[in-house]
């Protein structure tokens, strides 16, 4: 999907990406980091991994973390 010349998947990419799905080497990666999921077609950003840490520690459904998340685990 195109939006004033700027495809969607880039609003999600941190970086310019090559055929290989990876940022191309010795390019800038965007500025706001945080605003951004992915680097590249792969590698999540530091805000994807805190939000993955966060539900697995605390998980506000089994289906996140099964058995259990790790705030019941360390209880054990």
């Amino acid at each position: 999907m195109c939006n004033n010349n700027m495809w969607i998947s880039d609003l999600v990419k941190c970086c310019k990406v090559g055929s290989n799905g990876q940022c191309i080497p010795n390019t800038e990666p965007c500025k706001a980091r945080n605003l951004h999921p992915f680097f590249d077609a792969f590698h999540p950003t530091e805000v994807v991994n805190k939000l993955s840490a966060n539900l697995a520690y605390n998980a506000p459904a089994p289906s996140f973390a099964y058995p259990m998340d790790i705030s019941h685990l360390v209880k054990l």
